[in-house]
């Protein structure tokens, strides 16, 4: 059974508040500020979920942005400051049982700082001591990397490492980075590149193919898994390195991250050439991958609850959930999200509408659902004017 954790004072302003990945054993949400040309990150809610303990925490300065989650108690976050001599991305560490921030190194950088929502900057922590910076200093161009330079910042040394071709044979991967996460208890790091959907991919397969072979926009995607230990030693010792798994995939095929189920690392793979989707689990540790689930169809999506995939497929007057452990079908109308599902429970949620309140294009941000629980037929719980998020890597259900 999912654990559903409830945080209940958000209330008066709720709107602000949004939630992202977890840090190590904590869940965080975060309180922003948010106009036209600024963005920045206030206060954050930190949620112990092994002791039920909420802490809040207010920044001493604006933080524009937020790394992702990672298995440490640690949070890297990024400021932008501008000086005479150029502008400033400042990389700090927050140990979030202590409340400890430091500046860990800062990267001069030539991007313009006007407006916040056109720079791309990301942050990609890897462990409570290293994280990657990926920044761009130009306009988004078709075809073009999605990021100039990429940096490997080590919060001991306080120091950065730029990452160059000669000494890191992959680095287009990373300069057109889609998903960096860390697995096997952070023994090794899972990079995919290709920033295209797989609506998209499978679009302009059918516009090549039907073409005879002309195509003017970048489709490669690849699959990099490496040992974390080798990568680090690869950029600050000069190091070889051999991937676990490199895999490319051309335009009549896509691949797509699901995550760590279980003790196993999870992607699929979808064929449009042969009209068939392969799910895949890999040993990380040994680079063994095993072929768990196929199908001749494509699926909107594959969703992962209590460990469990099911194929979504969405129909004319419903969405279907295809379980691939079970065979079991379960089926729920376009009005209803599906928050998480097992053979015995379903939780789903409705958009909560205030008929006193007009609704704007600004408010998709602060939407909220009616939220229900369904055991074996029967309501069991119901959550009113709420969001949510489902952490299914731990099987958590955040509602807030």
């Amino acid at each position: 059974m999912v654990k559903i954790l409830e945080v209940k004072n958000l209330y008066l302003d709720k709107p602000l508040w949004s939630f992202r990945e977890s840090f190590g054993k904590f869940h965080v949400l975060f309180k922003s500020v948010s106009n036209e040309q600024e963005f920045y990150y206030t206060e954050l809610l930190c949620l112990d979920t092994e002791h039920l303990i909420e802490t809040s925490y207010q920044f001493n300065k604006a933080v524009h942005f937020i790394g992702e989650g990672n298995p440490s108690n640690v949070m890297f976050h990024g400021s932008i400051e501008q000086h005479l001599e150029g502008n400033m991305f400042n990389v700090s560490r927050l140990n979030l049982e202590r409340f400890e921030d430091e500046l860990v190194f800062s990267i001069k950088f030539e991007g313009n700082i006007k407006n916040i929502w056109n720079l791309r900057i990301r942050i990609s922590p890897i462990d409570e001591r290293y994280c990657l910076v990926f920044l761009s200093e130009d306009d988004l161009v078709l075809n073009k990397a999605c990021y100039s330079r990429v940096t490997l910042v080590d919060y001991v040394e306080k120091k950065g490492y730029f990452i160059q071709q000669q000494d890191f044979p992959y680095l287009n991967v990373l300069l057109n980075i889609a998903v960096c996460k860390v697995g096997n208890q952070a023994k090794n790091i899972i990079f995919k590149s290709g920033r295209i959907q797989r609506f998209e991919k499978k679009s302009y397969w059918e516009e090549y193919y039907n073409s005879n072979g002309s195509y003017k926009v970048e489709t490669l995607e690849n699959l990099l898994i490496l040992n974390k230990s080798e990568f680090i030693d690869c950029i600050k010792n000069k190091k070889n390195l051999s991937p676990i798994i490199f895999k490319d995939y051309d335009i009549s095929r896509s691949v797509e991250v699901i995550g760590m189920v279980g003790d196993r690392f999870w992607f699929f793979e979808e064929d449009y050439k042969g009209d068939k989707t392969e799910i895949y689990a890999i040993d990380l540790e040994t680079g063994s991958s095993t072929l768990k689930y196929k199908a001749n169809e494509h699926y909107y999506s594959i969703e992962v609850f209590g460990g469990l995939l099911y194929g979504v497929r969405e129909e004319l007057k419903n969405k279907v959930y295809y379980s691939f452990e079970t065979n079991a079908i379960h089926e729920f109308s376009y009005k209803e999200m599906v928050v998480y599902l097992d053979e015995a429970v379903r939780i789903t949620a409705r958009m909560y509408l205030d008929e006193s309140i007009p609704r704007t294009a600004s408010m998709r941000d602060s939407e909220t659902y009616n939220i229900e629980v369904v055991k074996d037929g029967l309501t069991e719980n119901a959550y009113t004017n709420k969001k949510f998020f489902y952490y299914f890597e731990e099987n958590i259900l955040l509602v807030y």
